[in-house]
């Protein structure tokens, strides 16, 4: 009974073979139907009772992530209060006030005047292609209808903040901390001494010390804020070294985390493979042995991953780890089929009763250790966290596939493409 799969497969080799390609490719093909979601917010539930009381309170008092950028100089004797930092802060708050579309997808600023085009596509090709994978437009700062990523109306800086003074007896004169840039240390002296007289200004918007300075840019959607915190870098990239830049706030820390996240298990699953190819070829020595259980890893992720996406589900954080978890644990059974192999052939000098053999021998081990591990990562259905109820059930189906390519796959594989004058010099 536990040959019959091995069995149909040893008789049928190229019909195992064309069933599993067409299964693969079948299910790869969903692969352009997929969606990356990188927002941590959806670890919980849209209909859980946080994160519903957490959207009304945001939507009743019209709250918005905030974007944070720091400046810091701490070699200026007076800090940041000096004509060349306020200057350039000055000038930084104004490309942020003006974003706009510009050519061939890049997007521009305006300042004093003076328009830049500012492309924000990586250089290399290897964070382009990732970037073309995952589907992310670094230039994506401007929503649907055209509007910037920042509510401009909202923007908390030294040159859009009101500053209230005495004037005249019995008036008050309202202007901004800083209505232009200054061009002395005097003027600079008179913008550091109104704010650190106000006290709504001071220890929030400056630092108690004068050495700091934030500029708080709220965004439309926190999905732009991995974007413009990188347009500030490229902002601030050429600014002299003595003015250290900060990029802060949840927004940034979420949607960077989520990104770099994604970024790393794509680069990660396949040095994973790369790894554990070469420590197959050092132990067997056999090309044409070990391609096995590396293309039945390959065909068992992608089979998996070509389910969660045809099945409707977005790659979460989560979900992208599947690759990951799988690459090792799919090839597990192949690899104690290949080493009894090695071990008991010269007692049968036949592939076929060498493989039935070794699959009647290790069927029961391999079954159970299988099912535990299925059975362990399926029990995470039972969590309240969405993404990782769908990352324990597909590494479950994945551990469960693996294990039915193993029984059919392998010995299939074994019957059509490894030579027996291969098997004669082990």
């Amino acid at each position: 009974m536990k040959l019959v799969l091995t069995q149909f497969s040893i008789r049928h080799p190229k019909l195992i073979m064309a069933i599993t390609l067409v299964v693969a490719l079948a299910l790869a093909s969903q692969f352009p139907k997929v969606h990356f979601d990188n927002d941590p917010e959806n670890m919980l539930a849209k209909d859980e009772p946080v994160r519903v009381l957490h959207d009304r309170v945001k939507e009743k008092y019209d709250l918005y992530d905030f974007v944070i950028a720091g400046v810091v100089n701490e070699d200026d004797e007076d800090g940041i209060f000096n004509p060349g930092t306020l200057g350039r802060l000055h000038t930084l708050t104004e490309q942020l006030l003006n974003l706009q579309p510009g050519a061939d997808g890049t997007v521009k600023v305006s300042a004093a005047g003076a328009d830049q085009q500012i492309d924000l596509r990586p250089k290399s090709l290897r964070q382009r292609a990732l970037n073309v994978v995952f589907r992310h437009d670094p230039n994506r700062l401007l929503t649907e209808d055209g509007g910037s990523a920042i509510i401009s109306r909202e923007v908390i800086a030294p040159s859009v903040v009101d500053n209230l003074k005495q004037a005249e007896l019995g008036s008050l004169k309202q202007e901004y901390l800083m209505v232009a840039p200054p061009k002395t240390r005097a003027e600079a002296r008179t913008i550091r001494d109104d704010a650190m007289g106000n006290p709504l200004y001071k220890g929030t918007l400056v630092s108690e010390d004068g050495k700091a300075i934030c500029l708080y840019i709220p965004i439309r959607d926190k999905t732009f804020s991995y974007n413009v915190a990188a347009l500030i870098r490229e902002l601030t990239k050429d600014w002299p070294e003595e003015d250290k830049v900060y990029i802060t706030g949840l927004p940034v820390a979420e949607d960077t985390f989520g990104v770099e996240m994604l970024v790393q298990m794509a680069t990660s699953a396949p040095m994973a493979g790369v790894a554990i190819f070469f420590l197959l070829l050092f132990f067997f020595r056999r090309l044409s042995l070990i391609i096995a259980p590396m293309v039945l890893a390959v065909i068992t992720i992608v089979c998996t991953m070509g389910l969660l996406i045809g099945s409707g589900h977005d790659v979460h954080i989560m979900t992208s780890m599947i690759a990951i978890f799988l690459m090792p644990i799919a090839v597990a059974d192949s690899v104690h089929i290949l080493s009894e192999f090695f071990d008991v052939y010269h007692r049968f000098n036949d592939k076929r009763k060498t493989i039935q053999h070794v699959i009647g021998h290790l069927f029961m081990p391999m079954l159970y250790t299988s099912l535990t591990t299925a059975a362990g990562f399926a029990s995470l259905a039972t969590t309240p966290i969405p993404p990782v109820k769908i990352f324990g059930l597909h590494v479950a189906f994945g551990v469960v596939l693996a294990w039915v390519l193993t029984m059919t796959f392998v010995p299939a594989y074994i019957m059509l493409f490894v030579p027996k004058k291969t098997l004669e010099r082990l």
